[in-house]
């Protein structure tokens, strides 16, 4: 937390935080356990990137291929 608290301390950065054009996101890698974690602002700590609302890890929309094909993820 004390990088992005860092980062906000630049004028340039707090601008365009504030003016919704840059979001900063926080991860915590648990290297022993293969599992990213992100920082939830509503809930005010990390959480597993699976279980984040706010992590941008989904849910995806189905990707559509050139020829029409569809992924679901």
């Amino acid at each position: 937390m004390l990088q992005l608290e860092r980062l906000m301390d630049y004028p340039m950065v707090r601008r365009e935080v504030e003016a919704g054009r840059l979001t900063l996101h926080g991860w915590h890698y648990v290297i022993e356990d293969g599992d990213i974690q992100i920082f939830d602002v509503q809930q005010g700590n990390f959480v597993p990137a699976s279980q984040s609302a706010h992590s941008g890890t989904g849910p995806y929309q189905p990707y559509v291929e050139n020829d029409g094909q569809i992924f679901s993820y």
